[in-house]
């Protein structure tokens, strides 16, 4: 059975325990899971703390691009709207990970 978004970003988040205030704080604020929201908050999260510290900002990066390239098409939906296209390929491009598309 393929991935749900759900358990895309509950596996996110347990493998990017850098994660875990961006997902309390989101749940709090919008009484619960907005899949595509959160995703957004990542993006919004990986660009602020970047360039203090790529280690964890790097890990993200290459999860969300597996997934992107090998998730199920609900999770790949899901990371090329809200991550890739929210916030625009311009500003993402100038993290120096490989990133999609």
């Amino acid at each position: 059975m393929p991935e749900t978004e759900e358990q895309f970003i509950k596996r996110l988040v347990k493998e990017n325990p850098s994660l875990e205030p961006v997902y309390t704080e989101h749940s709090k604020d919008y009484d619960g899971l907005l899949p595509h929201v959160f995703i957004a908050d990542v993006a919004r999260y990986c660009i602020a703390n970047f360039e203090r510290d790529k280690t964890p900002t790097s890990k993200i990066l290459d999860f969300l691009n597996r997934a992107y390239y090998y998730g199920s098409n609900e999770v790949n939906e899901l990371v090329a709207v809200s991550f890739f296209e929210h916030h625009g390929i311009d500003e993402l491009i100038e993290l120096p990970v490989g990133i999609a598309p």
